[in-house]
Order: C-alpha cells, then structure tokens, then sequence
C-alpha cells in the first residue's frame, strides 16, 4: 500500500441547489476545492471591525472563484455588472443558490506530504518538495479528471450549427436540433469534435463543439 490519493473529481452542482450544501455532500475531509460558475442569493462573511459582519447579496453573480478545504470554510470572490459599473466582492460563504457551478475537488497528496516530514528542515528541501506536490496535482489532474459529455436536454455551440438542443446522446455521436431557425434535425460524431465546457446558458448546460484538429 503505498498511500496514494485518489484522483481529482470534477462536479457539476445544478442551478437552484444550495452550493455549500452540494459540496458537503461530496464527503470526505482532505484535500482542497476549487470552483467557478454562477450564484445568485448569497451570503457572505466579511471582516470587520470588533466582529465579523454577514451581508446578503440578492441578484446573480459570476462565481470568479471559490476555494478552501475540503470541509470548509470557503473563501469566494464575485462579480456582476451594476448602474455604477463593475462590482467586485470577497468573503467567506456561508450559503449561496448554484445558478451552474462547477467545482473540483483535488485529494491531499499523502506521499509528497509523508516525504516532506521525513527530510531536514531548510528552505531548499521545502522547496523541493512543494515542486514535487505541484507535479504530482498537475499529473493526476492530467491522467483522472473527469470530462463532460453533452447529454439530451443539454445544449451546444456547433462551430458551424450555431446553438442546439440535444436530443440524444450515447457518449459517441450526438442528434441536435437548431434553437432558432428551421429547427433542422443533425447528427454528429464526437470523434471528430473538440468538446469543451460546459458553461450555463438560460439554465441550461452549454457545451463548446469546435472543428477537431488533426494531429
């Protein structure tokens, strides 16, 4: 046994599911999380003096961040566009609704973190160290995490189609139907299409499909 973390997970938390919530329900205590999408209704813990404050956010933000240990707490910095321009804002979450949110959930690296305890205490062997755990995040997310597939209900962005509706998927060819104009029913390969995303447009999961490039 030789005490290796599991893979990075990647989830999609749905719109109107409470986003601290979700992630608890993820399980577990190790590791780190990382996430971005869209919130709306949140509520914030803010420094401030003698006491910490607690703010309400009513309306739809960008998500530009969220990280923090597994169990919590989670630092989030947002941002939407209001009368007076850009607004940006910070703080520890205490509650937020998703409006698509997703998050990825990186396992601690148990070996790097054993080695690093077992070797003489200088700033060059720590060094080395957080080199060889930074490797070791960027290989397993490299070699595990996870990649979205369209499925029905799901919408895309052809390269040449425009937006369309899924109809059906089986993980290798996709049946779209155009959101606006004739309504014209298509299928595609996945094999011959970059597939990135998904993002959240009008509720709904919007996926990239470019022109695959030949290699």
């Amino acid at each position: 046994m030789n005490g290796s973390s599991p893979p990075a997970r990647l989830t999609f938390v749905a719109p109107g599911l409470d986003l601290a919530e979700a992630i608890g329900q993820l399980g577990g205590t190790d590791g780190w999380v990382h996430g971005a999408g869209h919130v709306e209704e949140v509520e914030l813990r803010v420094a401030a003096e003698g006491a910490d404050a607690l703010t309400l956010l009513r309306g739809r933000f960008n998500l530009l961040s969220l990280a923090g240990p597994r169990g919590g707490p989670f630092a989030v910095t947002l941002a939407r566009l209001g009368d007076t321009g850009l607004q940006v804002v910070g703080g520890e979450l205490v509650r937020a609704r998703s409006a698509g949110v997703t998050v990825i959930v990186q396992p601690a690296i148990r070996d790097v973190a054993v080695a690093a305890t077992k070797m003489p205490d200088s700033p060059a062997t720590w060094a080395r160290a957080a080199a060889a755990s930074a490797a070791a995040i960027a290989h397993e997310n490299e070699e595990h995490v996870e990649e979205f597939t369209p499925e029905a209900g799901d919408r895309v962005q052809h390269f040449a189609f425009g937006v369309c509706e899924v109809l059906t998927s089986d993980g290798d060819r996709l049946r779209i139907r155009d959101v606006d104009g004739p309504r014209r029913v298509r299928e595609v390969s996945l094999s011959m299409l970059r597939v990135t995303g998904p993002t959240v447009s009008d509720g709904k999961r919007l996926f990239q499909l470019e022109r695959r490039v030949p290699v």
